[in-house]
């Protein structure tokens, strides 16, 4: 196949795409953003005052001065090109008061069913009954056609911006550090503490109980009774065994200096990010510095 026979997909969620948006455009660069803001199919456009006009499929209605500021042109410019593309067949061009109406020429030639006029006479009863079918599977599953009109690389952006939204920014340095407390040897000579999440989930579990300083009264324990240290395995059980008969023999909520096993929880917390930006360097919280001092990572 030919050169001038093959196709490439560029989706309308280029517009977005920061590398589309460096300004000034180029001549090509605004052609393809005439392209991409050209309707897919017929529709009803509400323009600023509140009137409506209807577009066909192929069409485009904007201002010079709105051109003017997307192209990074001045008007003179913008008018100058629009009639460049006029007498190059291109598009055609019907201005007004509120804007210009700005018509694709064989706009079907753009898409990837695209051909020729003349091929497409022979061939438009079928184009239109394929997309007539596509468009009924596609209300069929709302989610399947808003992946479609959005693009992969669309889909891509808004699973990775949802994921970060659904966690905080202390959660994300907190996620893997170890919380500020005192180790509980093991077994095979090393020792163990809680994460930072695992810390604050044993403080919401037992309210009643100084967590804090229960690690400290676990690691004299384990100290002291050296045969019965537990394994790795085995290490959670024995603080949730420890933390339980700690709650069930308290009658009020114990204490630790000047706030509760909660404010505890804060603190620790805070300690964690104040290692992380020690760590990195970096006085912004949030920042990941990948320089010297951070070979490790916290994430």
């Amino acid at each position: 196949m030919g050169l001038e026979r093959r196709y490439i997909k560029l989706f309308s969620n280029a517009l977005h795409n920061c590398l589309f948006q460096k300004k000034p455009f180029d001549e090509w660069h605004a052609f393809e953003y005439l392209l991409l803001r050209a309707r897919y199919e017929p529709t009803d456009f509400i323009l600023s005052d509140c009137s409506i006009i209807h577009l066909e499929r192929g069409q485009h209605f904007e201002s010079v001065a709105s051109l003017s500021d997307r192209f990074g042109w001045s008007e003179k410019k913008v008018r100058c090109f629009l009639g460049k593309l006029e007498k190059l067949e291109m598009i055609s061009v019907k201005g007004g008061r509120k804007g210009q109406l700005i018509t694709v020429e064989n706009y079907g030639f753009y898409q990837c069913f695209g051909q020729p006029e003349g091929e497409q006479k022979a061939t438009r009863g079928r184009t239109e009954g394929n997309q007539r079918a596509t468009r009924g599977r596609s209300k069929n599953n709302d989610i399947e056609s808003k992946e479609c009109i959005e693009g992969i690389e669309g889909i891509k952006e808004r699973v990775l911006r949802e994921s970060k939204d659904s966690l905080s920014q202390s959660d994300q340095i907190a996620h893997g550090m170890e919380a500020n407390v005192e180790a509980i040897p093991l077994t095979d000579g090393t020792e163990w503490r809680p994460t930072v999440s695992e810390y604050d989930e044993y403080c919401r579990l037992y309210p009643s109980v100084d967590v804090f300083d229960s690690f400290r009264r676990m690691r004299a324990w384990s100290l002291s009774n050296p045969t019965k240290k537990k394994t790795r395995n085995g290490v959670k059980r024995f603080v949730n065994t420890w933390l339980s008969k700690e709650q069930d023999n308290s009658g009020k909520v114990s204490t630790k200096g000047s706030g509760s096993a909660y404010i505890d929880a804060i603190h620790n917390r805070m300690d964690v990010v104040d290692r992380w930006l020690e760590r990195t360097g970096n006085d912004e919280a949030g920042v990941h510095n990948s320089g010297e001092g951070n070979e490790s990572g916290v994430f």
